[in-house]
């Protein structure tokens, strides 16, 4: 990784003047000065390559990249390396006098490693072990391979420091012998997993009374080390008791499992590399796990045994997780073309065993290292040793077909989804409204589980109660949370859609549109509605063909109203005009309208081409003391209808009141914005627009 005999690099600077009109002054206190370090020689130095047991590993190499360098107590700063030569490095950086009267250097290589700089309330870093490393044929990853530097401390901003850096991780040189593979059959990867942590999270200590030390801040139990080759398996680790307990499992192309329990011949000291080979004569794979979707609620029975994947051709499971962990990694795991199987799952891949919950309809899913739960604020997920109301998950399949499922907690928070979150590569706990919405399925040991279902499915169904139009929602079958479905494309004539409800003449429990609910038992919801009243009808009329961007007056029905140019088509308007970029097409009142409005509803017959399109709507009604274009006091009217339009096609958007102001005698305000990519005249055709009274 990194050799070194009196190494130096020098941290280039730039001074810089307080004022112009000021004399400067050579490196005062805050600004940016020259430092020279001097790295010095460890005891022992040897290259991977000719291995002397106990010796060190190389220092510096032409594929490091950076070391972190804090100033005192601080987060520090990357420095980047340039190999002069096997003895040499140069490092560039900026440090500044920060006027402390007490220096000291800290210095990580490499800078990967490091998940915070230097606490001042503990005097450590937070550094990071790779629970994933790829070896070369030499050494180890790189970015496994950790070493630490403390300079002496002084009282005056130093211009030159030595820095003695030494190695914080063990290293470990494996080979697997005598391992019996089927033609063609070769490794792909190894994992070894120890009876104590020995990756990934750790606070260094650099000062203090445990300084030098590492201790663990969320460490894991394995290291996952990607190689197709069974010699000379190299990886870096946490330092190791003599006779700590290694379980060896080489995973091959075949997804076969070779598994062999060792013990460490020696203790594994930081810097040091051990030596051994792992013998695997008469080591088998046990037979083929096969790991089946689930679709049906029948398969979560007590004592199933599944894994948690991501759904559909996103190939990843979750890993096995850790009581510090806020997230669960991701392992990469083939499933079959069809999606159906998982075969042979990785050995870093976590099987839970189903539980039933403390409550009716809920599971406990208890993993390697326990029960997982949603931890609630932010968006925590975890691993505990005993379950409790957060670690109760009701599952829903949203999908039979592709297994796709929620999994909620009942825990207080909102922050209690599993969601597999792709861009991330992790399952973690979000709120239900999150951005992230990509969800995960269960897969089943084949054979596993017994005894009656956990979950009973429950049924619920939509009735549009005497609509004239439209179809119902489609019914959902859940095991208790759902989403109120809305109205969808279900009208009745004069009259407005107002929620669901368990009478269909409402006087049973009401259900508000796209609320979340929890279903007790099979449950018909029947539409809702009320009368409405038409206030006033806004029917296009003709005028003389003028340019998009004009406007004209018209008096309809006794209100003046001004509206876009080019109106000469016969029954409908046509708001739109050539070659826009997000351009306003505004409809409004000049004259008061009589009468209180609670819905407004836009009646269109499409767009007249598809390049043409429409990214907002929007409704305001101001009284009629405010300026319609800065008006404060206006009253918005909202809809959950889209605005994606077809050509030719009807279309009808309906604008629902926010609030319960009185608009008696207020002017309203409808603003269209549209593109167009095309130099010629398209446009959305409005029919009509109505006003009523509910």
């Amino acid at each position: 990784m990194k050799k070194m005999i009196k190494s130096v690099f020098a941290i280039a600077a730039a001074v810089i003047a307080f004022a112009s009109c000021q004399k400067a002054e050579i490196a005062p206190v805050g600004e940016a000065q020259t430092v020279t370090f001097n790295a010095l020689s460890p005891d022992t130095r040897t290259t991977f390559g000719t291995l002397t047991a106990g010796k060190y590993p190389t220092i510096w190499t032409a594929n490091d990249s950076q070391v972190k360098i804090a100033q005192n107590y601080s987060t520090g700063q990357a420095a980047t390396v340039t190999k002069i030569s096997d003895t040499q490095a140069s490092f560039d950086a900026t440090f500044s006098d920060d006027g402390s009267g007490s220096y000291t250097f800290y210095a990580v290589s490499p800078a990967s490693a490091v998940v915070s700089g230097v606490n001042s309330t503990y005097f450590s870093w937070n550094l990071q072990i790779p629970t994933t490393q790829t070896p070369t044929a030499t050494g180890p990853d790189e970015s496994a391979m950790i070493l630490a530097a403390t300079s002496s401390t002084v009282g005056t901003f130093p211009s030159s420091v030595d820095l003695d850096f030494s190695h914080i991780t063990a290293y470990v040189k494996m080979s697997i012998t005598n391992l019996d593979l089927a033609v063609g059959d070769e490794v792909a990867s190894v994992l070894v997993s120890a009876n104590a942590n020995i990756a990934y999270r750790y606070y260094y200590y650099v000062g203090g009374a445990k300084v030098g030390t590492l201790e663990e801040n969320g460490a894991t139990n394995a290291i996952t080390i990607l190689t197709d080759s069974p010699s000379n398996i190299w990886f870096a680790c946490a330092p190791m008791a003599s006779g700590t307990e290694l379980t060896i499992s080489v995973t091959t192309t075949n997804s076969k499992v070779y598994t062999k329990v060792i013990n460490t011949p020696a203790a594994l000291a930081a810097g040091h590399v051990a030596t051994f080979d792992v013998d695997f004569a008469g080591i088998t794979p046990p037979s083929d796990k096969v790991y089946n979707l689930v679709t049906s609620y029948s398969e979560l029975t007590a004592g199933s045994k599944v894994i948690i994947a991501a759904v559909g051709a996103t190939a990843y499971a979750a890993g096995i997780g850790t009581t510090e962990s806020n997230f669960i990694s991701t392992v990469s795991q083939a499933k079959s073309l069809d999606y159906s199987k998982i075969t042979n799952p990785a050995a870093t891949v976590d099987v839970f065993t189903i539980e039933a919950g403390g409550a009716t309809n809920t599971i406990a899913l208890n993993g390697t290292n326990g029960y997982l739960y949603a931890k609630g604020g932010g968006n925590c997920l975890g691993i505990q040793t005993t379950n409790d109301v957060n670690g109760y998950w009701t599952p829903t399949i949203v999908n039979a077909e592709t297994g796709e499922m929620t999994l909620i907690a009942m825990d207080s928070s909102n922050n209690n989804h599993i969601r597999y979150n792709g861009p991330s590569s992790r399952f973690s706990c979000y709120a239900s409204g999150s951005s992230v919405s990509d969800l995960q399925a269960l897969y089943k040991l084949e054979g596993s589980g017994s005894g009656p279902s956990l979950i009973t499915p429950y049924t619920v169904t939509y009735n549009g109660n005497g609509n004239t139009g439209g179809t119902a929602p489609a019914s959902v079958v859940t095991s208790g949370p759902f989403t109120v479905a809305a109205a969808g494309t279900l009208v009745k004539t004069d009259c407005t859609f107002t929620g669901w409800n368990t009478a269909a003449n409402g006087s049973g429990s009401s259900y508000a549109a796209g609320a979340s609910a929890v279903a007790t038992g099979d449950l018909t919801l029947y539409a809702q509605w009320s009368s409405k009243t038409e206030v006033y009808a806004l029917t296009p009329a003709q005028a003389s063909n003028t340019a998009y961007a004009n406007t004209y007056d018209v008096v309809i029905d006794g209100m003046t109203w001004n509206a876009p140019g080019n109106q000469n088509f016969d029954g409908y308007w046509r708001i739109g005009g050539r070659s826009l970029t997000n351009a306003e097409r505004v409809i409004y009142a000049k004259s008061d309208m009589d009468g209180d409005c609670d819905e407004i509803v836009i009646s269109t017959n499409g767009v007249s081409n598809a390049n043409l399109t429409v990214s907002s709507i929007t409704v305001v009604a101001y009284p009629t003391a405010d300026d319609l274009t800065a008006g404060t006091n206006g009253v918005t009217f909202t809809t959950s209808d889209t605005f994606t339009f077809a050509v030719g096609t009807a279309k009808t958007l309906t604008f629902t009141k926010s609030g319960s102001t009185d608009c008696d005698g207020y002017r309203y305000k409808i603003v269209f914005t549209c593109s167009n990519s095309k130099n010629s005249n398209y446009g959305l055709d409005l029919k009509g627009i109505t006003f009523y009274k509910n």
